[in-house]
């Protein structure tokens, strides 16, 4: 669908209300109203054209909230957006490179480069996997072979660790600054915590699904590394990060937070006895471009 010259000042309009360059968070209606234009407009090119326009390089919290608003467009706007955002993962490289330079408040600056590399992971994820909503929403009834079945397994994983470098860098910078996390200066960092609850919460759920049908395909050690990545450190660390989030108030209310069981559902329970007597051949791990 063309943007009509009425869609685009309107969009210019509430961008530039939404990516204000204020310590405190962004305006969760306009953030939404975006969002909504995207499944008018079909697509995502004229927030990312207008990206060039927000000084995105002059302020810290200006690429700090675009990058809030932009997760949330990838996770909630219209499927277009992720394929139109492909085209736009130099652009994030440009900010990541430009930030990367950057001396004055490192912790501000860390949260800054790890919601760059979650973001151009997102697109590139998604890229990959196009057959996978932008919610990570997984229709099982698709034919994936084991391999296929592996791959995701590992790039679920890495996503999920990417989102989990990235609280932890907002809850450091809370820590550092001395922000309590109800302030507006709080909200301004935490309310991007509500996209990557909703994330992990499903990566979580579908990376254990996928590892019980690996285990009915594969040997245990075939699966023993990515089952003891994902049980003994990632989950570990979600659990925590979930429990950490459920102490704050303005979080509960804003998304639910799930508890991760402190014992996994045993694996190997739903496998039926299978013979190994020719063991499948190690599945190929694609490379990943990254930073």
């Amino acid at each position: 669908m063309l943007e009509s010259k009425k869609d685009i000042e309107q969009l210019k309009k509430w961008l530039k209300k939404c990516i204000c360059p204020k310590e405190e968070p962004f305006d969760a209606t306009l953030a939404r109203s975006i969002i909504l234009k995207t499944h008018e407009i079909k697509g995502a090119h004229p927030i990312w054209q207008r990206a060039e326009k927000l000084e995105l390089k002059c302020n810290k919290f200006t690429m700090w909230k675009f990058c809030l608003l932009i997760h949330k467009i990838l996770h909630d706007g219209h499927h277009q957006v992720l394929q139109d955002s492909t085209s736009y993962r130099g652009q994030l490289q440009a900010y990541f490179n430009f930030w990367s330079a950057q001396t004055s408040d490192p912790s501000m600056r860390e949260c800054v480069l790890q919601y760059c590399n979650v973001l151009h992971s997102k697109i590139l994820f998604h890229q990959t996997y196009p057959r996978i909503k932008s919610n990570f929403g997984i229709d099982y009834d698709l034919v994936f072979d084991v391999n296929s079945y592996f791959e995701l397994c590992l790039d679920m994983c890495d996503y999920l660790e990417n989102l989990l470098k990235l609280q932890r860098a907002i809850f450091t910078n809370l820590a550092v600054h001395n922000i309590i996390a109800e302030s507006k200066k709080g909200q301004c960092r935490s309310m991007a915590l509500v996209t990557i609850i909703e994330e992990c919460d499903v990566l979580y759920h579908n990376t254990l699904e996928i590892l019980q049908i690996l285990h009915m395909q594969l040997s245990p050690e075939v699966t023993s590394d990515i089952r003891e990545r994902f049980s003994k450190v990632l989950c570990d660390e979600l659990r925590n990060f979930f429990d950490y989030a459920r102490s704050f108030e303005s979080l509960s209310k804003s998304v639910e937070i799930p508890k991760i069981p402190m014992d996994l559902p045993n694996l190997f329970d739903a496998i039926p006895a299978v013979c190994y007597s020719h063991e499948p051949s190690a599945p190929f791990i694609m490379d990943l471009e990254d930073y």
